[in-house]
């Protein structure tokens, strides 16, 4: 079930960076993280707006009955976000506000 969440937010991300005509690449996918290299003018967008969207907004998830429909009473749950800036790999910036990112 997580990998078709996952799935499924990958594709909005990249309709969203498409339709925002963002540079930002998805590199890998991991289980349930994906990766991906930024330009440094588009990380502010990318962690602020395009992750949350794509990944939380619009991908709610639905408790189903053992027959695959939705089960009673259920509510939509979202993925969270752990969101990680790195200039290379192992390497995580602390200090975002140089992104114009309040921490």
């Amino acid at each position: 079930m997580v990998a078709d969440v996952v799935n499924q937010a990958v594709y909005h991300i990249l309709r969203l960076r498409d339709e925002w005509k963002l540079k930002a690449k998805l590199v890998l996918q991991i289980h349930d993280a994906i990766i991906p290299e930024v330009p440094e003018e588009e990380v502010k967008i990318v962690y602020e707006e395009l992750l949350p969207q794509g990944m939380v907004a619009a991908v709610p998830i639905v408790s189903t009955d053992l027959n695959g429909s939705a089960a009673r009473n259920s509510t939509h749950h979202y993925l969270g976000l752990d969101i990680n800036v790195c200039k290379e790999w192992g390497t995580s910036i602390k200090d975002l506000s140089v992104f114009g990112i309040k921490s």
